[in-house]
């Protein structure tokens, strides 16, 4: 069973995750407005801490400007790890600057199964 700390390398001194009161609603968590490679540790860190039950993970991207390979492979590696779980990834309101960062990747069919209206 793939857990996010092996499909993102969890640092040894990395803080546990605190447990969370409210698990009936999947998780949130705001984007940054710029997801670009000095972004990625951080989006990491946060995404371990998220990642659990119910497995599934809302992401607010309606204002992110940009976004490098490095933050979008964290993406990957945080659906990696909700997938085996009957989870998934939702991305809540993409900006264009997101999307054509996804298609230019070359991953369309993620941005469609990721994407969600509000």
């Amino acid at each position: 069973m793939t857990q996010i700390d092996e499909v993102l390398e969890r640092p040894e001194t990395a803080a546990p995750p605190e447990p969370r009161t409210d698990t009936a609603a999947p998780p949130r968590l705001r984007l940054a407005r710029l997801l670009d490679t000095s972004a990625a540790g951080t989006l990491q860190r946060e995404l371990r801490l998220l990642v659990g039950d119910p497995p599934s993970l809302v992401l607010e991207a309606d204002h992110v400007e940009r976004a490098s390979t490095a933050s979008i492979q964290v993406l990957l590696a945080a659906e990696a790890a909700l997938a085996p779980h009957g989870g998934r990834l939702m991305l809540v309101d993409p900006t264009p600057s997101l999307c054509e960062a996804l298609v230019d990747l070359g991953l369309e069919d993620e941005l469609e199964r990721w994407r969600v209206t509000p």
